[in-house]
């Protein structure tokens, strides 16, 4: 005991006594009963132990791990969490409660709050964090259900992005129909556009992106008929699909073709090898410096490209054999020029 103070007590008839103490600071007291004569005599003593608690009224602290986070659809979100400590119960982070909403997949802003309370009921000022769900513009191809939620969640003009592309699948290209959406698939030595607005034809499988190698017969067919129709060998770029058969819409594509056409313009064309006919499906293709054209197809199967400046032997630029004016309108023409021939000889010979 620090000091002393001596107080009165009053006394009951069976020798309790008690006694009000005040403004006293935390800590532990020892409270000494004396009973005295009028002369000061001690007559009995006795005391007791006190011990004079803290009132706890202090809040414990939590310390945020980290910020604000930002990430992106479709992937995961692990949050950092926080530590707590109270002034009495030291660390209590074990009790945080945290409430934590964010739904990765859908974007949108969202607050995770932190809560704790300690054991004397004290609770600390609740701590948050905003977490800012993004749409996701890149992707690997590999991520389909993570490009499925950026087609879902995008709005109008949004870009995607997926690379390392080997195919379009049906999900993706179901939930891009009809929006105004671009997603750019990039595969190995081209790079398909897909807006959801072209995709106006059923989709009933995924679509094979992938380029394949053009077997030497398949491209002597092509320059054989080419120069059966142009008079002249003519130097062509032959590149096929994987993917045989109508899209479920316009596909814009870019395409390396060589590095000596840079900055030049070609046509394109499709070849039809039951048939041994090609048609020209675009025209104008500008080839960047890298060497790669730009163009826009509905259909896949055998392609070649040609110089736009590629003439026949008598000037005239290569027609689109596969279109109306074919091998059969030419023959017709000259069936009837034979025809017309025919006539005059006969008038001729009448007047004679």
């Amino acid at each position: 005991l620090i000091g002393s103070k001596t107080i009165n007590a009053d006394l009951d008839d069976n020798g309790n006594w008690n006694c009000k103490v005040s403004n006293l600071s935390y800590g532990n007291y020892i409270i000494k009963a004396q009973a005295l004569d009028a002369k000061n005599n001690v007559l009995g003593e006795s005391q007791v132990n006190v011990i004079y608690p803290e009132v706890d009224t202090i809040k414990p602290v939590i310390t945020l791990k980290g910020g604000t986070e930002t990430v992106e659809a479709g992937t995961t979100y692990v949050d950092k969490g926080a530590t707590a400590s109270d002034n009495y119960d030291k660390d209590i982070t074990s009790k945080i409660v945290i409430v934590n909403p964010v739904n990765i997949n859908v974007v949108g802003d969202y607050v995770v709050t932190y809560n704790v309370t300690d054991i004397n009921g004290n609770k600390a000022v609740q701590v948050t964090r905003t977490v800012h769900v993004i749409l996701a513009k890149i992707f690997e191809g590999t991520n389909n259900s993570g490009i499925v939620n950026a087609v879902k969640n995008g709005t109008a003009g949004t870009a995607i992005t997926v690379n390392s592309a080997t195919k379009a699948s049906k999900e993706v290209l179901v939930a891009l129909k009809g929006k105004d959406i671009t997603v750019a698939f990039v595969a190995p030595g081209i790079t398909w556009t897909i807006n959801g607005k072209d995709l106006t034809g059923n989709i009933t499988s995924d679509i094979d992106l992938t380029l394949k190698p053009v077997s030497a017969d398949l491209l002597a067919k092509e320059k054989a008929k080419i120069k059966a129709v142009s008079g002249k060998d003519q130097d062509i770029v032959a590149f096929s699909f994987n993917y045989d058969g109508k899209l479920p819409g316009n596909f814009t594509v870019k395409i390396f073709l060589r590095k000596d056409l840079a900055n030049k313009t070609v046509n394109i064309y499709r070849y039809d090898s039951s048939k041994n006919t090609y048609e020209r499906v675009f025209e104008g293709a500008k080839v960047d410096a890298a060497g790669n054209a730009t163009f826009t197809i509905n259909h896949c199967s055998d392609y070649f490209a040609l110089s736009s400046d590629a003439t026949t032997s008598n000037n005239a630029k290569l027609p689109k054999t596969g279109s109306v004016v074919d091998i059969n309108v030419i023959v017709a023409s000259g069936i009837i020029l034979i025809m017309g021939g025919l006539i005059l000889l006969l008038n001729k010979r009448k007047r004679a």
